[in-house]
């Protein structure tokens, strides 16, 4: 297994019931800010991250579009994982 913190959380929650869903609220409590986008992570691998946000009224703007700052808000989230996903643990 590797010794990747990230990677080795993600692989454990997989093995569970709704593990993606649970991984994703685990990690937006940790950073309370992604909690407002309720992002779905759906895989996270060295160099990949795919991070899903489902449209809905509270990241929607004034004329019904997804919002550009939640879309950053995921966009974030996404680069974030992957770089802790992708960076040995001897170059951090």
């Amino acid at each position: 297994m590797s010794k990747n913190y990230v990677l080795n959380t993600y692989n454990k929650f997989m093995k569970l019931p709704f593990g993606k869903k649970l991984f994703s609220w685990y990690s937006a409590r940790r950073a309370p800010y992604f909690s407002t986008v309720s992002p779905l992570i759906s895989d996270i691998k060295p160099n990949y991250c795919e991070v899903l946000i489902s449209k809905r009224k509270a990241v929607e703007n004034h004329i019904g579009a997804v919002h550009v700052i939640a879309i950053c808000n995921g966009l974030e989230m996404a680069m974030g994982f992957m770089g802790e996903a992708s960076i040995p643990k001897n170059l951090r």
